[in-house]
């Protein structure tokens, strides 16, 4: 009966050997997995920095194709030192009253002799 146990014995401990063994050369053997590395403050920095020329250069050529479509349709009248916009024709013109700042501007639709 001793003789079982002691076989018992090193049956067992074999294979919990053999299990370790296993273990330790599947943990060696296993791909390495590494997490990309962050990019850089700067390389961020610079990357928002293009992002924000590109879309300030779609935005200032909008408003470029917008002051070109609309470039007749303003005008500056030198009488009254002040800009205006035509309104309805060539000849009327949609205005402020003056150049001074006000905090409710007053509009005032003008005529003018002419088309320019």
């Amino acid at each position: 009966m001793r003789m079982k146990e002691t076989l018992r014995g090193k049956y067992l401990a074999i294979l919990a050997v053999i299990a370790v063994g296993i273990l330790v050369v599947g943990a060696r053997l296993r791909p390495q997995e590494t997490a990309p590395n962050p990019p850089l403050p700067s390389e961020t920095a610079r990357l928002e920095q293009r992002v924000r020329r590109e879309q300030a250069a779609g935005i200032g050529q909008y408003l470029a194709t917008r002051a070109a479509e609309l470039a007749d349709q303003a005008v500056f009248l030198p009488a009254r030192s002040t800009g205006a916009v035509r309104y309805e024709s060539p000849t009327k013109l949609l205005t402020v009253a003056g150049p001074e700042d006000f905090v409710e501007p007053v509009l005032i639709v003008t005529e003018i002799s002419g088309a320019g």
